[in-house]
């Protein structure tokens, strides 16, 4: 819950986002926020505010977690403030010699590692002075090669090759003063003069960095709601007409009777976009067929319903939970394979 003193519009990012979120401003959906298609940005969105309170919800999705590589054990939903960004001026890069340094004294185990493999001398190095309290957001969009991100001659992560990594440095992290950020290589291929040459090009171009100027939720009263479907009680019914009118995230309800169990049932999920399906209270799954404005979103759009959860002789119970409301009248029941489906 904000309380705004006048109307306005902030732009907001939101560094501590480890999944992709929905904002939603008073009941109205007003951005996308993260990575996929249907997103507004990557991490940023215009908050328009009226005088006097609002609420702001953020309905973050949890895509799972890595099963592998660096990145185990990395923060999800959404795990600090909003704030309005400013930019921050830093020089060009220069490249600099560093001493070679083996990631595995940072971090371990590391993938696809060899005793004796270290980083490149030559280190894409940035230099900045920063006096104020406030973070600085840094983001290394897919990275050129294997990298060692070093901040004042101190390794502070590692990012594998084609990844983005977004690092929040707050006044414990940083110097009050002159800071120093290096990308170091770790090579891959047997030419690793030829595979620095390359990196030392293209690192620049993959790095942004701006300051988070002021914190927009640092007064904002917080609240977590847990994930769940409704009790039936708190479905209303809804006409065909009204459905079209929906925004926002949605819990559908409806019951089918005199499911085949000897073929295959699928749900036809045209008119609903990304959301999560329940059948019989066994959770089937999500899907992901349209964006929130209806843009097709492929290869899937049908959902196997499976026999073993479908009941021949009473009713069967659909949930589905869309994310932008979506149109579940659009959707139908299938029977068969795929090439002899009867409606």
């Amino acid at each position: 819950r904000l309380k705004a003193s006048a109307a306005k519009k902030l732009k907001l990012v939101a560094p501590y986002a480890g999944d992709r979120f929905q904002a939603i401003l008073d009941g109205e959906p007003i951005a996308t926020v993260g990575l996929g298609p249907g997103v507004d940005d990557p991490m940023a969105f215009t908050l328009p505010v009226k005088k006097g309170e609002h609420d702001l919800v953020l309905l973050a999705e949890n895509m799972g977690r890595f099963a592998g590589g660096v990145r185990l054990g990395e923060k999800k939903g959404v795990y600090g403030h909003l704030w309005e960004p400013a930019a921050f001026k830093v020089a060009k890069p220069k490249v600099e010699q560093g001493d070679p340094i083996d990631p595995l004294a940072f971090i371990a185990p590391l993938w696809e590692h060899r005793v004796g493999d270290a980083t490149h001398p030559d280190r894409v190095t940035w230099s900045f002075t920063h006096r104020r309290k406030s973070p600085l957001i840094i983001t290394i969009n897919e990275a050129p090669g294997r990298t060692l991100v070093l901040l004042n001659d101190e390794p502070i992560t590692f990012i594998e090759r084609g990844a983005t990594e977004r690092l929040s440095l707050d006044q414990e992290t940083l110097k009050r003063g002159a800071n120093t950020l290096q990308l170091a290589l770790l090579p891959e291929s047997v030419d690793a003069e030829a595979e620095a040459e390359a990196f030392v090009k293209a690192a620049p171009g993959s790095v942004e960095i701006i300051e988070a100027a002021t914190c927009a939720t640092e007064k904002a009263e917080w609240a977590f709601a847990k994930w769940e479907s409704p009790a039936p009680s708190l479905f209303e019914s809804i006409s065909k007409a009204a459905m079209s009118q929906r925004r926002g995230p949605t819990w559908w309800r409806t019951t089918f009777t005199d499911a085949p169990t000897d073929r295959p049932v699928y749900l036809d999920a045209t008119g609903l976009t990304k959301g999560r399906i329940v059948l019989n209270d066994q959770d089937l799954g999500r899907y992901f067929v349209a964006t929130s404005d209806g843009k097709p979103v492929p290869p899937q759009s049908m959902v196997l319903l499976p026999a073993v959860w479908l009941e021949a002789d009473r009713a069967n119970e659909l949930l589905v939970f869309d994310e932008h409301g979506g149109n579940p009248g659009k959707c139908k029941l299938v029977v068969g394979a795929p090439d002899t489906i009867e409606a």
